[in-house]
């Protein structure tokens, strides 16, 4: 199978780098991994894979591959993290809006007319990239794995909305800016029926 093929089926299948997390059996958000030599070694593999895989992606895959690979893998992660068998409560765009302001912070989320913008920024948290797979490193990991991220967004309003959305990246720490931040559009019913299904 080529590589391309084998990566693109890979995520479509549930392979990811936060797949190897329980492999190593650390979690990387219970305590400071400073405390725990041996979780620190099992994280700087993690991180060494990611940067690896990251550099496959971009010189290995074209870019509409590398986006769809990303997406996949932003998709999957938000599905890991809900619970098994449990029903979701369907919400409108304004109720979602307003859990992620008490889940998150009062900044996390805003919506202008049919636009909803989001900010990861977390309540008395310095702004960081929220993925812990990525926000220990010490060197720069491509661009390209931010849009793990869209696909994360896109997946949590499609569950919870029952609505197509797009997910557009406005800046991102790993990119530069000082805060990860996107801006979410419902896709219009009329256009989503000729859109390919994921």
């Amino acid at each position: 199978m080529k590589r391309n093929k084998f990566l693109l089926n890979g995520f479509k299948y549930g392979l990811s780098a936060a797949a190897i997390m329980p492999v190593f059996k650390c979690d990387p958000g219970a305590l400071p991994i400073k405390d725990d030599p041996d979780c620190e070694r099992r994280m700087k593999l993690v991180q060494d894979w990611v940067m690896r895989f990251m550099e496959v992606v971009d010189t290995k895959l074209s870019k509409k591959e590398g986006e769809e690979l990303m997406d996949q893998c932003g998709r999957r992660c938000f599905c890991s993290h809900q619970n098994s068998g449990e029903q979701v409560v369907k919400l409108d765009p304004e109720d979602l809006i307003k859990r992620l302001k008490t889940n998150w912070s009062e900044e996390s989320a805003t919506k202008e007319s049919d636009i909803i913008y989001i900010k990861y920024i977390l309540k008395n948290k310095p702004n960081k990239c929220l993925c812990p797979m990525v926000n220990r490193f010490s060197s720069e990991i491509s661009g390209t794995y931010c849009l793990c991220s869209a696909g994360y967004l896109k997946q949590m309003f499609e569950t919870y909305t029952d609505k197509k959305v797009e997910v557009e990246i406005r800046e991102s720490i790993i990119r530069g800016g000082n805060v990860c931040s996107f801006i979410v559009k419902f896709i219009n019913p009329w256009i989503e029926k000729y859109l390919p299904k994921n």
